[in-house]
């Protein structure tokens, strides 16, 4: 098992370093109730059911934990996604071994402890495993993946007891709880299990009766329970909902996923760094002949289903292996609104076909030992290299988008999400460049205009920012919250400070801890007139976490309006402190001064932001 661990964590060491990105936004790094400052249980609870994924309270838990001993510093949440992928690799070299021990007679397989490890190096290097890995956010799915596989060990241990099992078979349940509490496709587990004592029943139970065969109604109607659940008792209006937001229809998704299943597959046999993506382009199917190979694609899956009960009894752990590959794949692939790829989906499914791959494989080459090894080591490295080389491809926003636009050149995220990468880089015309590059090749891309409306706004190109936005807003599917906050900050800097504030209120009524909206808000209540008004708004922002120059500065003038000199002293120099290059900052703490009294400090103050002012313009005139 040391060579498992040493191996596996060889192959992820250049993963340390790559920065959050994608969804790793919304639900951890602008999750502000992640940022605990105690232990207490109120604090642990809010940051647990807090963000977009409220339900997924164990990684939530776990990410809050990693802000608490280290703060944002990228490597920590690395080492704790490196941590449970460990614990992976240990469980499933664990389950292999159950498996393998199991077996006898005509089912035997030779060097089972060899069999194990191969199995576990063969899962834990696998290149598709980094989309689970690497990718922060997905500590979801690898954590779900860590405690059905933990769920299922138990599960075995407390059969293979007998009456004396139970204690094993309760932590088996918790296990599941577990699991289901880090995502929610955990919820096939049972299923799963159904269909592992059906194929590979240790020698020597006793038959099975009708209580077993009752367990899988009793399942299924568990996993109805937990959809209402997750669904708010209306499935299937949440279900057809979330379809207004794509760009496809329920029926073109069951029609597509088929195609995808076997693009899966392909993955999982030939996991080239070039045939890996983070963001996929996948023709969507409109009808079973558009294209021809959605028809090919769902009579192979009927052909691939027939070949797995017709092998349930001569290759049972090949069958289980297929049973479980599909049948965890369900939740994902079939009628939920989801995105319609995702490598990370394989990352539990690829576990039994790991297992099942090393097993036949040893019995097939069992009387040729070296050819045996050497093929093992030869796989395994050549995994361990994909996964090293994809890892490299997750060192930065520019390289990962720049992967996704070269491998989908019509994605428009892909270049939305590299015109940010550039943007942050200070490449303000490159980045608009991308945006509108992909607008030409997406005119009615509504995240795409209200990108290149940001980038516009950015450049002080007011109206044409607004004309954009507007656009945007014109879309079927945008980001909704987003486009309203960046409206009402447009609106703000052309003087339109009752429409902006509008615009606020209908971003915050979408998504209330937009601190952007509600900063503009206070903003233009100031510039209403409304101080004390503006002075509570500035407040609720920085109480949930706001900490920018716009919001010192601004609610600073609010507060010197008021009367309050002092207090607005300090917020100014607190904004001088996070931009020691801001004039309006540097200008107005002089005028601060002044009122205190404090005369050659003032002209100090101010001489600054006169220089920085000129300075400013020079570099723009560049």
């Amino acid at each position: 098992m040391a060579l498992l661990v040493a191996i596996t964590a060889g192959v992820y060491a250049n993963s340390f370093h790559g920065p959050f990105t994608f969804d790793d936004a919304d639900n951890i790094v602008e999750n502000r109730a992640l940022r605990i400052d105690s232990l207490s249980w109120t604090a642990l609870a809010r940051a647990a059911s807090s963000g977009p994924s409220s339900h997924r309270w164990l990684p939530n838990l776990t990410f809050a934990l990693n802000y608490a001993l280290g703060g944002d510093e990228v490597w920590g949440f690395h080492l704790g996604n490196l941590l449970v992928h460990l614990g992976a690799a240990l469980l499933v070299f664990t389950l292999a071994w159950q498996i393998l021990a199991r077996a006898q007679g005509s089912r035997s397989y030779p060097r089972p402890l060899a069999v194990a490890l191969v199995a576990a190096l063969l899962w834990s290097c696998h290149p598709l495993g980094t989309n689970a890995v690497t990718y922060i956010v997905q500590r979801m799915t690898s954590m779900a993946t860590l405690f059905s596989l933990a769920s299922l060990a138990l599960w075995i241990q407390g059969r293979d007891r007998g009456r004396a099992g139970w204690p094993w078979l309760t932590a088996a349940g918790l296990a599941w709880i577990a699991a289901l509490a880090s995502k929610e496709n955990a919820a096939m587990l049972p299923v799963m299990i159904w269909g592992f004592e059906l194929a590979l029943p240790r020698t020597g139970y006793r038959p099975l009766d009708w209580r077993f065969f009752l367990a899988l109604p009793l399942g299924l109607a568990l996993l109805a329970g937990l959809g209402l659940l997750y669904t708010g008792g209306d499935p299937v209006s949440g279900i057809l909902a979330g379809y207004e937001l794509r760009s496809f229809t329920l029926v073109e998704r069951l029609l597509t996923e088929a195609r995808v299943v076997w693009h899966y597959l392909g993955l999982l046999v030939l996991p080239l760094p070039s045939r890996l993506t983070l963001a996929y382009d996948f023709p969507v199917s409109h009808d079973l002949l558009d294209p021809p190979s959605t028809l090919a694609a769902l009579l192979g899956l009927l052909v691939l289903v027939a070949a797995m009960v017709a092998s349930w009894r001569r290759w049972p752990l090949v069958a289980f292996a297929l049973f479980w590959l599909l049948g965890n794949l369900v939740i994902e692939s079939t009628v939920l609104p989801l995105e319609l790829v995702f490598e990370h989906r394989l990352y539990l499914p690829m576990v039994l076909v790991a297992i099942a791959a090393s097993a036949e494989a040893s019995r097939l080459l069992h009387h040729r030992p070296r050819l045996l090894a050497g093929l093992a080591i030869l796989v395994v490295v050549s995994l361990g290299m994909g996964t090293w080389q994809r890892n490299r491809v997750w060192a930065s926003e520019e390289t990962l988008w720049q992967d996704v636009v070269a491998k989908a050149p019509r994605l428009s995220r892909g270049y939305i999400n590299l015109a940010k990468a550039r943007s942050q880089a200070g490449q303000d015309a490159e980045a608009e460049a991308l945006l509108r590059k992909a607008l030409a090749q997406s005119p009615d891309d509504g995240n795409v205009a209200l990108n290149l409306g940001i980038a516009c706004e950015r450049q002080a190109r007011l109206e044409e920012a607004l004309a954009m936005l507007q656009r945007a807003g014109r879309a079927k599917m945008v980001d909704r919250p987003q486009l309203h906050s960046a409206t009402a900050i447009v609106l703000r800097k052309l003087g339109r400070f009752a429409e902006a504030q509008a615009q606020a209120r209908l971003a915050l009524s979408l998504q209330p801890d937009l601190l952007e909206a509600r900063l503009t808000l206070a903003v233009a209540a100031a510039q209403l007139g409304d101080h004390p008004r503006a002075v509570q708004l500035f407040r609720e922002a920085a109480a949930q976490g706001l900490d920018s120059v716009d919001l010192y500065n601004n609610w600073a003038v609010s507060l010197f309006t008021l009367g309050q000199v002092e207090p607005s002293v300090a917020l100014l120099r607190r904004a001088v402190q996070l931009d020691p290059r801001h004039p309006e900052s540097h200008y107005n703490l002089g005028i601060a001064y002044s009122a205190q009294g404090l005369l050659a400090e003032a002209r100090q103050e101010m001489t600054l932001a006169m220089a920085l002012e000129a300075e400013l313009a020079q570099e723009k005139g560049r």
